[in-house]
């Protein structure tokens, strides 16, 4: 009984593993959307850090 239990849990885990590996594969050869999400969302941060080390320099210093 434990030796069935082995093997099906020894296949549940690779068919996971391959369902996982398989979501990857399809998010980088993707149509680009998520290239460009990454894209857009760096974008947006590296602004946003620009602005307010900006901001923070102009501020005068007691």
């Amino acid at each position: 009984m434990k030796d069935a239990r082995l093997r099906v849990r020894s296949l549940v885990t690779a068919l996971v593993l391959l369902l996982i590996t398989s979501f990857t594969v399809r998010a980088q050869e993707g149509d680009g959307f998520l290239s460009d999400l990454h894209n857009f969302r760096v974008n947006n941060y590296m602004a946003l850090d620009a602005t307010i080390g900006s901001a923070q320099a102009a501020i005068p210093k007691p």
